[in-house]
């Protein structure tokens, strides 16, 4: 999630544009704009996804952890050459030094609650660390051994907005500032259909909302008791409590979860594709991390995965893992 813009609006529940996420970029490569009024009623159009007033997306930012901060204003890089800038040029790197840290995180806003999670405890030691050789870091679910999934937009070459290699993306199981639980190179991966972003890089207006999630297919098989989290099938009712957790960049590798927050209702686009709105508080680096919900019988779901959040606003929006499944299993939408 990275610095702002003006936002467009988008009728209907439409869940995020692609023009008006910024996505939580962990790669340092924000910044969508657009925003976006979803309209009221069933967002899917289908029973079990309940119907919800009118939401508004701003601004939205990917909520990424880049190598560079991927909040617009920042410091110029330093020159080694350059012993002694003259004192304009210090004073403005100050000046957009402080600019660059008073700008306010995406989707942490006044009433923000993380704590720090044990990653040896179910759900979070099947969270891990995603990182890439171009600088991205987000976070990402096991799902099955050797399998984590996680945001579309956290496997993208901010330099080309092409795709990166998957050998050069590294899964850290656990990932804490003393080691990890394990570590694996992806061998491949698979992105949502139609998944793409702009030139700058910004988000693709052509890319389907819902299009931000990946499956990395490990070349070591990590695995935790119970195999790896479930993603839940339907629309978890408005008012679902919920956790979201991950690795973000100002905690740098420990853990934190706003383990308080809830499902606040979805929005979709004309053609019916749906994103969930939460009010969870997640911020850079936090990209690709799992919505969890905990199962009538115990035990947890994932109900979608973060991809963007507004600047300095509490919540965010997510891709529904219902989405994904009728991708996956059906091999369609």
């Amino acid at each position: 999630m990275s610095g702002g813009g003006e936002g467009r609006a988008f009728p209907g529940p439409r869940p995020a544009s692609a023009a008006q996420k910024e996505r939580m970029r962990d790669q340092g490569t924000a910044s969508g704009t657009g925003r976006r009024t979803p309209p009221s009623g069933n967002p899917a159009g289908r029973p079990g996804l309940p119907a919800r007033g009118t939401l508004q997306i701003r601004a939205g930012r990917n909520i990424s952890s880049p190598a560079a901060d991927p909040r617009p204003r920042r410091a110029p890089e330093h020159r080694p050459s350059m012993t002694r800038p003259p004192l304009r040029a210090a004073t403005a790197l100050l000046a957009a030094v402080l600019s660059a840290c008073a700008a306010p995180l995406p989707g942490i806003g006044p009433q923000a609650n993380r704590v720090p999670v044990d990653v040896t405890a179910a759900p979070w030691r099947s969270l891990g660390l995603v990182e890439t050789a171009v600088g991205g870091r987000c976070t990402g679910a096991l799902v099955s051994p050797g399998t984590v999934l996680t945001a579309a937009h956290c496997l993208i070459d901010p330099r080309t907005t092409r795709p990166i290699d998957p050998a050069s993306v590294r899964f850290t199981l656990a990932a804490s500032p003393g080691g990890g639980a394990g570590q694996a190179r992806a061998a491949r991966m698979v992105t949502g259909p139609g998944f793409s972003v702009a030139p700058g890089p910004r988000p693709d207006p052509r890319a389907p909302p819902d299009s931000d999630w990946a499956v990395l297919l490990l070349d070591t098989r990590l695995s935790v008791p119970g195999g790896g989290l479930s993603l839940e099938a339907g629309y978890l009712p408005p008012g679902t409590p919920l956790a979201f957790g991950g690795y973000q960049a100002d905690r740098e590798r420990q853990m934190v979860a706003d383990t308080g927050c809830a499902v606040a209702g979805y929005a979709r686009d004309p053609g019916g594709r749906v994103m969930l709105h939460h009010t969870c508080a997640a911020t850079i680096g936090a990209s690709g991390g799992p919505l969890l919900a905990r199962r009538p019988g115990g035990g947890w779901v994932v109900a979608g995965i973060g991809s963007l959040a507004e600047g300095g606003v509490t919540g965010g929006w997510a891709v529904p893992t219902a989405s994904i499944a009728r991708v996956v299993l059906g091999g369609g939408r």
